[in-house]
This record gives C-alpha cells, sequence and structure tokens, in this order.
C-alpha cells in the first residue's frame, strides 16, 4: 500500500479520514465522474494555463501521467540548479508528501510560490492548501520568500482584448498559510496514521461528504442505501436539522415525530409523502394560470457562464444568454411550430442577439417559463451592459409566468415530484421528454457553446448545433407537458 501523499489526497484526508483511505487502497470503487465535474477540472487546467502568462519565459516540468511523478520532481531541481528563474508546475517531495506549485519565481535568492484558482474568491480550504505547499517545499530545501493566491478578479471587465493583469488578482497569502502550518503537520499526522490502518475507518456520512468538495466514494459509504421518502428528500428543511434527524436514527420520513414544527409548506410534503396522496389547490392553481394572457408562447432560454469572459463586457462567470426556444400557446398549440434561435458564436454577439430576442417576443403579453429567476437572470445583468433595452428586458420579466411557483408554493405537490423541468411531465401520467444523446443539464448544453465559440472545427459544429437546438426543443415540450397538466387538474 502505497503511504504517498499528495496535494489533493491531504485535502481529502482533511474532509474524511475514510475518502482518504478508499482512494489510497479501494479506487475501483469511486463513484463515476460526472462530466460537470469533469468540465470543472478542465476548466481549472485552463484558467492555470492562462495565468502562466502573467510570468512568461517559463519551463514547464509538469508530468502527463501520475506515475511519472519521481521525473517531473528530479527536472524541478535539475532546472533550478541550471539557473531558471521562472518555472511551471515545480514538484517537490519530502517525506513522503509530494506537490507541485502552479509557478515558482526567483526573485534574488529565494522563491516565491503562485497558486492559480479558477474561483473568484479564496476560501478556507485553499488558505490550507498554500500553508501544505509552504510547508513541505521549504522543507525541501528551498528558500521560499512566500506565497501568493492568484484567482479571477470579479470586478474585471472584459474590453476587446483581454487584460491578464487586471482579469487576475495576486494576494500573497504568505500570514495566512503560516498561521495554518501547525494544522497542516498535524493533519499530515492524522492522514499518515490512516494509511497505515489495515481497516477502513469507521466514519458514517455526514455534512463532511459534501463539504467543501463532493466525495466520490459516497455510493459507497452508503448514500445509495438511504431508503425512498428520507428525511433528506424534505428541502424545505435546514440541512443542520436534516443531520440531527438523521443523527437520531429518524431516517425515513414517517420516523418524524408528529409534533415537529412544520412550516406550511413543509408540512404538506411531509403529509404527501406519508400518505402517497396528491396535495392540489385547484382555486391556487387557477389563478396562477389565469395570469397566463394571450397572446402567450412557452420559453426556454440557455446561457453559459465561461470562467474567462469571451465578450467584452463580460466579467468572469457571467451568464450569457445564447439561445431560446419558443412555441405559441393556442387552443390549437399541437400544430403550431417550436422555433429554436441560437447566436452565432462570434466576438460580441450579445447586442445582435437581444435584440432578435426583444423583436421575437414583443407581440406576447405572456411568457411561460419553468423557474423564472434562472431564466431570466441574464437578461436581467445584459441591461448593464445595453441599458439602451431595459424597459423592453423590463417588458419581457414582467411579461413571465412562472409555472415553477406553482410547486414552490406547494398548490401542486405530488410524492415522486422533483423539479428538474425534463422529469416534470411523468406527474402528470406524461412520458418523461428524452433525454437520450442530449447533454443532460443545462451546464453541459452551456459548456457545449463555449466549444463552439472557442473551436472552429466545422463539422462539429454542426453537430453540435443540432443537439443544441434539439435539448432547446427538449425543453418547450416538457415545458407544454406541465401546463397541460396543470390545466387538467383544474379542468376536472
Amino acid at each position: 500500500m502505497s503511504t504517498l501523499l499528495s496535494k489533493s489526497t491531504f485535502i481529502r484526508s482533511l474532509q474524511c479520514q475514510k475518502s482518504l483511505f478508499l482512494y489510497k487502497n479501494y479506487y475501483h470503487l469511486r463513484d463515476e465522474i460526472s462530466l460537470e465535474r469533469q468540465r470543472i477540472f478542465e476548466r481549472g487546467h485552463e484558467v492555470g494555463k492562462l495565468a502562466q502568462q502573467l510570468f512568461p519565459g517559463g519551463i514547464d516540468v509538469g508530468w502527463e501521467s501520475p506515475k511519472e511523478y519521481k521525473k517531473s520532481v528530479q527536472l524541478t531541481q535539475e532546472r533550478i540548479l541550471k539557473g531558471d528563474k521562472i518555472i511551471y508546475e515545480a514538484a517537490f517531495l519530502w517525506n513522503e508528501v509530494l506537490v507541485a506549485a502552479d509557478i515558482i519565481v526567483k526573485e534574488g535568492d529565494t522563491w516565491h510560490i503562485y497558486e492559480v484558482k479558477s474561483s473568484l474568491s479564496i476560501s478556507e480550504t485553499y488558505y490550507r492548501d498554500a500553508a501544505l505547499q509552504l510547508y513541505m517545499i521549504s522543507k525541501s530545501g528551498l528558500k521560499i520568500s512566500g506565497i501568493s493566491m492568484i484567482h479571477l478578479n470579479k470586478n474585471y471587465i472584459r474590453e476587446q482584448h483581454i487584460d491578464l493583469h487586471k482579469l487576475f488578482k495576486i494576494e500573497d497569502v504568505t500570514q495566512e498559510a503560516e498561521l495554518r502550518i501547525g494544522g497542516v503537520i498535524m493533519g499530515l499526522i492524522e492522514a499518515r496514521n490512516t494509511l497505515n490502518q489495515n481497516t477502513i475507518p469507521d466514519i458514517r456520512i455526514g455534512p463532511q461528504c459534501d463539504n467543501p468538495y463532493t466525495c466520490d466514494f459516497k455510493g459507497y459509504c452508503g448514500w445509495n442505501k438511504i431508503p425512498k421518502n428520507s428525511v433528506f428528500e424534505l428541502e424545505e428543511i435546514e440541512e443542520e436539522q436534516v443531520w440531527t434527524f438523521y443523527n437520531q436514527n429518524i431516517v425515513r420520513i414517517e420516523d418524524i415525530p408528529a409534533d415537529y414544527p412544520f412550516t406550511i409548506t413543509q408540512k404538506i410534503t411531509w403529509q404527501s409523502r406519508l400518505t402517497n396522496e396528491v396535495f392540489i389547490n385547484q382555486d391556487e392553481i387557477s389563478s396562477a394560470l389565469d395570469q397566463v394572457i394571450l397572446p402567450a408562447a412557452f420559453l426556454d432560454i440557455q446561457v453559459f457562464r465561461p470562467a474567462v469572459p469571451l465578450t467584452s463586457g463580460a466579467h468572469p462567470y457571467k451568464q450569457i444568454p445564447f439561445g431560446f426556444g419558443m412555441k405559441n400557446l393556442t387552443l390549437d398549440s399541437d400544430n403550431q411550430k417550436i422555433e429554436i434561435i441560437l447566436a452565432e458564436p462570434v466576438f460580441d454577439f450579445e447586442e445582435s442577439f437581444l435584440k432578435r430576442f426583444i423583436s421575437e417576443t414583443a407581440h406576447l403579453k405572456s411568457l411561460i417559463v419553468f423557474d423564472k429567476k434562472r431564466e431570466l437572470r441574464a437578461l436581467v445583468q445584459m441591461t448593464e451592459r445595453f441599458p439602451q433595452y431595459t424597459a423592453e428586458i423590463e417588458k419581457t420579466i414582467n411579461a413571465t409566468v412562472d409555472l415553477a411557483d406553482i410547486f414552490n408554493r406547494r398548490h401542486f405537490y405530488h410524492p415522486k415530484m422533483n423539479l428538474n423541468l425534463r422529469d416534470m411531465p411523468a406527474i402528470f401520467g406524461y412520458e418523461n421528454v428524452s433525454n437520450e444523446n442530449q447533454f443532460g443539464s443545462d451546464s453541459l448544453a452551456g459548456t457545449a457553446f463555449e466549444y463552439l465559440y472557442r473551436d472552429g472545427d466545422l463539422l462539429q459544429a454542426i453537430e453540435i448545433k443540432a443537439l443544441l437546438k434539439n435539448y432547446l426543443k427538449q425543453d418547450i415540450e416538457a415545458l407544454e407537458l406541465i401546463y397541460r397538466g396543470l390545466t387538467d387538474t383544474i379542468d376536472h
């Protein structure tokens, strides 16, 4: 059994010693890594490569495969002795602990460490990360003057070209790192003790499973054995209370004491799950649907959130609409065509796309959406860059009727309900809208459009555009089925 610790396994150990043991000894039991998670890793790599340009002319000594870490450690030492002043992915090994610094820069006779994060701020986990780097690299024999974090500047607004020195913020965290070195040493001792064990640590599931990262052994640890109708399905109850229930062996919803002080919406959920009955408030549903005034249309908007802004006027992680689908609501809606509009993935497409959206929706008195806040947040943000369209955007917002609000307020509640747009038609007896050969989430659809924006592969672009159009089409189909289902509940 390998007792080698890396930066990532050390951070894992701080979250859960059981996760560390499983990772090192039962790696094959990991949950499958989601595409969204993979994209987060890729984004971090992309931002890291971009940040290297802040210190041009360096040599990259990083490894292509984890098995090559010794080669990277050796190459790092060779480049230092050779006199290189800027090194990317410099690797150091001391006392069976391996760390790799994103960038090290020589300043006189000392070196400064730079760690790159694709986030907008510095978290406690990042401070501990910095403390480990500072401690281990110093122990390896390199004279260190300090350590800084490079992260994206949330206040940066892109102009025609990216200004790297404004895009990134560099914060010296030497003092914060030094304050945490004692904790790092204790953490390393605990991690080493865990790896020297012969048995899996007996640690129950708990809040640590998702803090600060979602653990990739949740399936093994029993999350997949949590029974249906468990306290974890009561979204309205605060997480702390859910774990209090669990630690009191109150796992099933029916085990919750009847005198628990539920709110009105919590009680509806609780009773519906207990009795397996659908709760319907016809008057409230009717009142909500009465807000739909013809001419009306179903509307779905898709956005992407690039870490590095791709259009002028945008900031890191700004939501930018890139596509929308519409279908008119009429007495003969079956024969109405679903219209899909995708932006052209060219620089500064936003205004032309916004003008097209305003043109297509201007005549409508109602726009039927699902989750108004998510759907329209990006449009609201566009008023910052295009204030001349504020009146039109506000008109759109005021015209929206949010079907999700009916479910959130518990005017309609089904015991098998979840608020995923694609899953909702099933609670009304309709077949789920197909996800076959689709992206599977709005996040991945946005990633696909970002790929179009960055890549010039014509054949792949044609395929991706077709998939995006079909994805939007299916969202509109699901939205219409939900509307029909709600309408049927007040017609009977």
